[in-house]
């Protein structure tokens, strides 16, 4: 997705949001989009939201449509950088090989602090293995990984 395509998303999920229409999200606004979304959090993170106010700063700014593309914008980032980190630190604990099968999927997942058996590991693979030749390419581990 580009920049572009993720502003006028952001922008468009301000203008749904915005209920008063008034152009701030304000503390009824955040609170009834949490609700229907079947999220509930505290009335002082709700304040904080609609204040504008960041874990980086405790700086206020009332969120407009601009401010609110700029939170979107901060935190899909952090989301790209921590997918990208644990594809790095799945492939590292999945070995260095170009072909992976059960047994190193299973050894990788254990790396990776997730209790799977060889057989779960095998079945695991099966579903991604596309040219059934009992081996993981990394392509295919790629996919399993959710990258592709």
């Amino acid at each position: 997705m580009s920049c572009a395509d993720a502003s006028a998303r952001a922008a468009a999920a301000f203008d749904i949001m915005d209920a008063d229409a008034d152009g701030i999200l304000g503390e009824e606004d955040i609170a009834l989009a949490l609700r229907q979304c079947g999220v509930e959090v505290e009335a002082s993170t709700i304040a904080d939201l609609a204040a504008g106010k960041t874990k980086a700063s405790n700086e206020s700014t009332p969120m407009d449509s601009e401010a609110f593309q700029a939170l979107v914008k901060q935190h899909s980032r952090e989301v790209v950088t921590w997918k990208k980190d644990v594809v790095a630190q799945a492939l590292t604990a999945f070995g260095d090989d170009d072909f992976a099968d059960g047994t190193h999927i299973a050894e990788g997942l254990r790396r990776l602090g997730l209790d799977a058996t060889d057989k779960e590991a095998w079945e695991m693979m099966k579903e991604f293995d596309k040219d059934s030749d009992g081996l993981l390419s990394r392509d295919e581990l790629l996919e399993m990984l959710g990258c592709v």
